[in-house]
C-alpha cells in the first residue's frame, strides 16, 4: 500500500474520533444512570457494553478484507452520530431499555470503528513514521476521554443528559464531516478473509502453547481486576456523594493528567530498574489505591471534594504507573511472528476478566455498600502478585 507522509492533524482527529465513542458509550453511562437513580445491580450489567471492544479482534479480519478502512472509519462515524441522536431522544422516554439497547449498538459500531482506525494508522505510515507520533496518538485519545467523561458529564450533570448526548451527537457528525473531506485518500485495502482468519486461528494455538499458561492466565485475569472493578463504581459513588457536578472537572483536570504522569513515569521506572524489581511494586500501588476510596465511603469527611479529588489523582496515577507495567508485560508475552495477534489476546483476555467481573458488581456493591465492595475490589487483584512473581521473577 502507498505510504502517507505523516500529517499530525488526521492522527490527532482519528484517535479522537477513536477516544470519544468509548468515553460516551462505556464509560458515560454509568454516572448517568445513577443520576437517574437506577440501582447498582442494574448499573453493574452496563460493564457489558464493553464486549464488543473486547472481542473485535474476530471480526477484524472481515473489515479488514471488504471496502477500505477509510470507508469504514468514515461509515461507523456517520452511524455513531445518528446513534448518538438517537439516545438523545429516547431519554425523552421512560423506559431505560431503549437507551441501553442503543448503547449495545453503538458499542459494536465504535469497536468496528477503533479497528478500521487503528488499521489505517498502521497501513498509512510506515514503522518510523508511527513512532513519530505515538505520543501524540495517546495524548489525543486521551483529550477525547476528557472531553467525553468531562465536558459531556458536566452538561450532563448540570443541564440535562438529552442535551448531553445531543452535544456528542454534534461532536460526531463534526469529526465524520472532517474526515470525510479532508481524511486522505489510499489505495484500495483489502486481504482475503480466508488469511485472516488462519493467521488468526494460528495466533490462538501459538498463544495457548506457551510455557506455564496457567500462571501466564492468571496475572492477565487478575491483574487489573480491582481497578476494573473500581472503574465502574466510581461514578455511581460520586454521584451519592452528592459531588455529581464536581465529576467532569475531576476526571477532565485531575484523573486524565495524573494517569499520563503516570505512565510517563512508570515507563521511566521500570526502564531504569528492571520489570523483575518494580513489577510487584507496582501492582501494589495500583490496587492499594481501591482502600483510599473504601476510607471515602467509611469515614465522614469534612472537605469530600478536595479529599475525592486528591484521591483520584493519587488513584489517577498509580493507575498510569500499572498501565506501563501492562504495556511491557504483555509485549513480553507476545511471539514475535504473532506479536499483534498476542498483543490482542493477551488485553482481551484482561478486559473479558474485568467487564464480567463488573457485571454483578453491581448487585455486590448494592448488597455490601460502596466501602466494602472497594475492599473486595482490593482483595481481588491480589492472585495477581503469586502469579507475576513465579513468570517473571523466577
Amino acid at each position: 500500500m502507498k505510504r502517507l507522509q505523516v500529517k499530525s492533524w488526521w492522527v490527532f482527529s482519528t484517535y479522537f474520533a477513536e477516544g470519544f465513542p468509548y468515553a460516551i458509550i462505556a464509560s458515560i453511562p454509568a454516572i448517568m444512570f445513577r443520576d437517574m437513580s437506577v440501582d447498582l445491580s442494574v448499573i453493574g450489567f452496563t460493564s457489558l457494553l464493553s464486549l464488543p471492544w473486547v472481542l473485535k479482534f474476530l471480526w477484524a479480519p472481515f473489515v479488514d478484507a471488504y471496502f477500505t478502512l477509510r470507508k469504514w472509519l468514515i461509515a461507523m462515524e456517520l452511524f455513531l452520530t445518528i446513534l448518538f441522536v438517537g439516545l438523545s431522544l429516547s431519554l425523552f422516554h421512560s423506559s431505560i431499555a431503549p437507551l441501553i439497547l442503543l448503547l449495545g449498538i453503538g458499542s459494536f459500531f465504535a469497536a468496528t470503528h477503533d479497528i478500521s482506525i487503528d488499521g489505517f494508522y498502521m497501513d498509512a505510515l510506515d514503522e518510523s513514521s508511527q513512532k513519530s507520533v505515538i505520543g501524540f496518538r495517546v495524548l489525543s485519545y486521551r483529550i477525547a476521554l476528557a472531553v467525553g467523561t468531562g465536558v459531556i458529564v458536566t452538561i450532563g450533570t448540570t443541564l440535562s443528559w438529552k442535551i448531553a448526548y445531543g452535544t456528542a451527537a454534534f461532536i460526531m457528525f463534526l469529526l465524520f464531516l472532517f474526515h470525510l473531506f479532508f481524511l486522505p485518500q489510499s489505495v484500495e485495502h483489502g486481504r482475503e478473509k480466508r488469511a485472516g482468519v488462519e493467521s488468526l486461528k494460528k495466533a490462538f494455538i501459538s498463544y495457548f502453547k506457551q510455557d506455564d499458561i496457567v500462571t501466564v492466565l492468571l496475572f492477565v485475569v487478575f491483574l487489573r481486576a480491582g481497578e476494573y472493578m473500581l472503574g465502574l463504581m466510581k461514578g455511581p459513588f460520586f454521584v451519592d456523594l452528592g459531588i455529581k457536578v464536581h465529576i467532569g472537572w475531576i476526571s477532565a483536570m485531575v484523573a486524565i493528567p495524573f494517569s499520563i504522569v503516570g505512565a510517563i513515569l512508570g515507563g521511566a521506572i521500570i526502564a531504569k530498574w528492571g520489570i523483575k524489581r518494580t513489577g510487584i511494586p507496582i501492582i501494589l500501588f495500583q490496587n492499594f489505591t481501591n482502600l483510599l476510596y473504601a476510607a471515602l465511603a467509611f469515614f465522614s469527611i469534612d472537605n469530600i471534594i478536595v479529599a475525592t479529588a486528591v484521591v483520584t489523582a493519587v488513584e489517577s496515577f498509580s493507575s498510569g504507573m500499572g498501565t506501563a507495567l501492562l504495556m511491557i508485560v504483555l509485549i513480553r508475552l507476545c511471539d514475535k511472528e504473532f506479536k499483534a495477534a498476542h498483543y490482542a489476546i493477551g488485553s482481551g483476555f484482561m478486559a473479558l476478566s474485568g467487564t464480567l467481573l463488573n457485571s454483578f458488581g453491581g448487585v455486590l456493591a448494592e448488597s455490601t455498600g460502596y466501602g466494602w465492595f472497594f475492599v473486595v475490589s482490593f482483595v481481588v487483584a491480589l492472585p495477581a502478585i503469586p502469579a507475576f512473581y513465579r513468570r517473571f521473577r523466577i
